[in-house]
């Protein structure tokens, strides 16, 4: 990679970056998923 890099190539290796590192933690998301689908199921519940 060389050092001057434009601000769209820098731009597109963080999004790889992210997205790889999305990928490798998937199971985070997964969890965050799980806890805000609880959270609306417990306000649901509540407001019944």
């Amino acid at each position: 990679m060389s050092h001057h890099s434009s601000p769209s190539t820098k731009f597109l290796f963080y999004s790889v970056a992210i997205l790889f590192g999305a990928i490798a933690n998937s199971w985070f998301f997964y969890l965050v998923f799980v806890s805000c689908l609880s959270l609306t199921a417990v306000r649901y519940w509540q407001e019944r």
